[in-house]
């Protein structure tokens, strides 16, 4: 793409202040916390279920972040794009309810309607396991999409939530965004031409998702972007060399952002979820942690080292790298308001 135009460093900090900023994922949102601040982050995809939940636990962890947001004054439930919009507007952060598994839908599809209800707008097909719907990015042998997959993708654009493959297989993935009535997304993802990892995308599902008009959100998580230089730490920078490898090959209007990390400010409880996803998961992250004494605490790159907590600086090296206004605001997250809105219908 065209890289023509230069912000100061100043015009990047008051561009990020005006725009929508979405975060692609975020998870553990427990209440009131310093770490989503209105003025840096408009809205987050937030997990509010762990991946392993049956429907009866996954309904009970929804219902205690209902509780959590009824008592936050700085933050609100999304259920339309026009909530995101509003909650700018308002000066609080909407909060999306999301799943990273199928695994409460089990065989009942009528479970997707009952979660719409509760507030869930997005669900992730699998995460990294064979589930009833298809194949994680995990398992050895990628069956595909199942004939239940397709039924399940049916029912999520019949209803209004938003499918995401991230975690997911790539012959399933690629099954699943032909199969897919409304444009699906890759929530928080990253071009393992650039960063090897099985938790990354082919060039081919990358341009899949792009002719379906789907959106990738280029994710922050330390294990994603890093390019496989053992003990190196990522920079913003390393991170931005993955916009721009999803920008040049399927265009500015399918590239979000994404962080994967923590709402919460509650580090002993993010310390020991890290642990044991790395234990869970080892071919995702122990080539990244094994080289670091502290294989918890460095998940985000250096420049971004918050999280969700602070997005500016990719707004700043955006801004660096002489992407043009307009197509920042699509990129921090006018590309995913856009594909919410298209997906969910308001």
């Amino acid at each position: 793409m065209n890289k023509t135009e230069t912000l100061s460093p100043e015009q990047a900090a008051r561009l990020h202040k005006d725009a929508i900023v979405i975060d692609g994922l975020s998870f553990y949102y427990d209440g009131p916390t310093p770490r989503l601040n209105p003025e840096l982050i408009t809205a987050t995809n937030v997990t509010v279920a762990e991946t392993y939940n049956d429907f009866g636990a996954a309904v009970e962890e929804i219902l205690t972040v209902r509780a959590a947001l009824a008592r936050d004054p700085g933050a609100r439930l999304v259920e339309r794009a026009a909530d995101i919009e509003q909650a700018k507007q308002d000066g609080v952060v909407g909060i999306i309810f999301g799943l990273q598994a199928s695994l409460p839908i089990g065989t009942d599809l009528s479970r997707i309607g009952k979660l719409y209800d509760l507030g869930v707008r997005i669900i992730q097909l699998t995460y990294n396991d064979r589930t009833w719907t298809g194949d994680g990015c995990l398992e050895p042998v990628d069956g595909g999409l199942s004939r239940f997959g397709r039924e399940f993708i049916e029912e999520l654009a019949r209803v209004g939530v938003a499918l995401d493959l991230s975690h997911v297989g790539r012959r399933t993935s690629l099954e699943a965004i032909a199969a897919s009535p409304k444009p699906p997304m890759f929530s928080h993802a990253n071009p393992a031409a650039l960063t090897d990892n099985p938790r990354n995308l082919t060039d081919e599902q990358i341009k899949a998702i792009g002719e379906r008009g789907g959106l990738i959100g280029c994710c922050t998580w330390a294990p994603l972007c890093y390019k496989n230089r053992a003990g190196v730490q990522p920079t913003v920078d390393d991170f931005l060399d993955h916009v721009d490898y999803v920008v040049d090959l399927i265009g500015i209007d399918h590239v979000g952002i994404a962080t994967d990390s923590a709402c919460t400010a509650n580090t002993a409880w993010v310390a020991q979820h890290s642990l044991e996803f790395n234990t869970a998961f080892p071919e995702i992250a122990s080539g990244y942690y094994a080289h670091f004494s502290d294989r918890t605490g460095i998940t985000q790159p250096v420049g971004v080292e918050g999280g969700i907590a602070d997005l500016s600086p990719i707004t700043q090296g955006l801004a660096r790298r002489g992407y043009r206004e307009e197509d920042i605001r699509k990129v921090i997250g006018g590309n995913f308001l856009r594909h919410l809105r298209e997906v969910w219908g308001s």
